[in-house]
């Protein structure tokens, strides 16, 4: 054998001892965490994204932080207040976590979203262990419905936002998977879950949520043709259903028996009752939740609709134990609120879990399915966010928040994940591995994260150099009572305390104490100029003369578009 000969068998072995070996530690990691191993290394992953302030998709999420932070001050854990006034907006469960969150990890980014996290890594684990049951018994695909769901890219982004919205879409994907255990299982462990969870659910934002999971439970279960034999088969299982609306409605319990007036007139007449429909198309609702929410799994998704009209054309579509949990938590709520024209497009986040199984229940019936997955996430897409990043950085580069390396990073991440897709996955006409699939998938994620962190950030990076110069609690001017006033969710993207001021009076005697006097624009400042030249000319000069432009982005704009310009 020639010396060259020798090394090529050489490197041969080295690389099928290192294949062994990963696959030897897979196998470790997997024996000693289990299911919740989905769990593990989605938090992994998703953790070190948390601590940074991402690209805003809404909000809303101001409020809900300020008034956490204005009842954990006051000291009422049920009684939510805005401005010092009593305002009932959602459900009282967000406000909780707040709480807690900033007792656990006080003024930073991960206080506001660590629910979301902990909810979504449930969830995950909740339909890796459904899939036990649904698909068939050695397919590769068992643990696709947790990943395609915990990857979407609305419920990503939503993660990191801190609104009911993430931790209500989890609470989804965990009954329907509840719904799945308790059906197969027959155990009374399930079935006292899967109506803690339904709830739960509804007290997030609103009980029409436990109605519409609720009214999915007995769709489930009557097209299983099991609703008498399992649902309700014993007393214990219809006190299960009781105490499950008992979670539900004793957090709304409190606020009736002590604040029945203003409850009443805030949460259920206004933001029940009276609450307007939002302005969305029909055609926008459904291009949102079929195609944009579900970046990058769109194709992936058509294509399944795909398979499944040429099954039913050829008389293999068979009306499976997958298709009816599919179904039932599909149709309810996906019928309200695109019946009843509240279009919102966060109303539709819930349906992420069942498409997730709609789309791993039709790829098991192809042929390739990884080679498949590999190709509908677009290895070229991932290209063509690098060459994003890289057009974005001739712009941006040099900045504070926008670095050579930066750039690098996230040009590296959406390259590593094009050649996981394009050369791994469907090189040479092999079949795709799952790890190329899971690590193609997270390459694209660290990209994206990456991106939306540095884009957020740069809303913050000039106003955290500036109070790194002293040492101070923010003050936020709000004679107006904005209703979408910053105060609260500042205090946890700079790290230090913020307060408000509702009179000039009260914004005056912060600053004389050394405060950073936050205003909402130029106008806003100029008012309060011109109250204190009239009020006391010379209190001017106590209070610091320097005025300092936050970069930050209009009400209502599209901060792509104004970051790109």
């Amino acid at each position: 054998m020639s010396l060259a000969g020798e090394g090529v068998a050489s490197m041969e072995l080295v690389g099928e001892r290192l294949k062994t070996k990963i696959a030897s530690l897979i196998s470790f990691y997997w024996a000693k965490c289990g299911l919740w191993g989905h769990a593990i290394a989605y938090l992994t992953l998703m953790l070190p994204f948390s601590l940074f302030r991402h690209v805003r998709i809404h909000g809303d999420e101001k409020v809900y932080v300020g008034q956490a932070l204005e009842m954990l001050r006051a000291g009422h854990l049920w009684q939510q207040l805005q401005f010092g006034d009593v305002n009932y907006i959602k459900g009282p469960t967000h406000y909780l976590l707040l709480i807690l969150g900033h007792h656990l990890f006080g003024f930073s980014m991960l206080s506001v979203v660590y629910m979301n996290l902990l909810m979504a890594a449930l969830a995950m684990t909740a339909l890796r262990a459904a899939a036990e049951f649904l698909l068939s018994k050695g397919s590769q695909l068992r643990a696709l419905p947790a990943w395609l769901f915990a990857s979407a890219g609305a419920f990503v982004m939503f993660t990191f936002s801190s609104q009911m919205d993430s931790a209500l879409t989890s609470l989804y994907a965990v009954a329907m998977s509840l719904a799945v255990l308790a059906r197969f299982t027959n155990q009374n462990r399930y079935y006292f879950l899967l109506w803690m969870s339904v709830g739960l659910a509804g007290t997030l934002k609103s009980p029409i949520h436990s109605c519409l999971i609720g009214l999915s439970v007995l769709l489930y279960f009557v097209t299983s043709r099991s609703l008498q034999s399992s649902l309700f088969s014993g007393v214990t299982r219809i006190w299960f259903l009781v105490s499950g609306v008992i979670i539900g409605g004793v957090g709304y319990l409190v606020p009736f028996m002590l604040d029945r007036q203003n409850w009443l007139k805030t949460y259920i007449f206004r933001e029940q009752i009276d609450r307007p429909r939002f302005s969305d198309s029909h055609a926008e609702f459904l291009f949102n939740n079929f195609l944009f929410h579900l970046l990058p799994w769109s194709f992936l998704l058509l294509s399944s609709i795909l398979i499944l009209a040429r099954r039913i054309r050829g008389g293999d579509f068979r009306w499976d134990e997958l298709t009816k949990v599919s179904i039932s938590f599909f149709a309810p709520t996906f019928l309200f609120f695109f019946g009843l024209g509240y279009l919102a497009p966060w109303y539709g986040l819930p349906l992420a879990a069942p498409l997730a199984l709609f789309i791993a229940g039709q790829l098991q019936t192809n042929v390739d399915p990884l080679k498949m997955i590999a190709r509908s996430i677009l290895p070229w897409t991932a290209l063509m966010m690098a060459v994003v990043v890289l057009c974005h950085s001739v712009f941006f580069g040099g900045t504070s928040w926008w670095t050579g390396a930066t750039a690098a990073f996230l040009i590296l991440s959406f390259l590593m994940s094009f050649l996981f897709f394009k050369v791994v996955l469907d090189g040479k006409g092999k079949v795709a591995p799952r790890a190329a699939v899971v690590l193609g998938v997270a390459c694209f994620w660290i990209g994206a994260l990456g991106l939306t962190a540095t884009l957020g950030e740069s809303e913050l990076a000039d106003v955290r150099e500036l109070v790194k110069q002293h040492d101070a609690p923010l003050n936020y001017n709000n004679i107006d009572k904005e209703n979408y006033s910053e105060w609260g969710i500042m205090a946890y993207m700079t790290g230090r305390p913020a307060y408000f001021s509702n009179s000039y009076s009260e914004l005056l005697q912060s600053g004389l104490k050394g405060q950073w006097l936050v205003f909402t624009d130029k106008k806003d400042l100029n008012g309060f100029w011109h109250w204190l030249e009239q009020t006391d000319p010379g209190a001017r000069s106590l209070v610091r003369p320097a005025v300092h432009i936050w970069r930050r982005w209009p009400r209502n704009a599209a901060q792509l578009r104004e970051i790109w310009e």
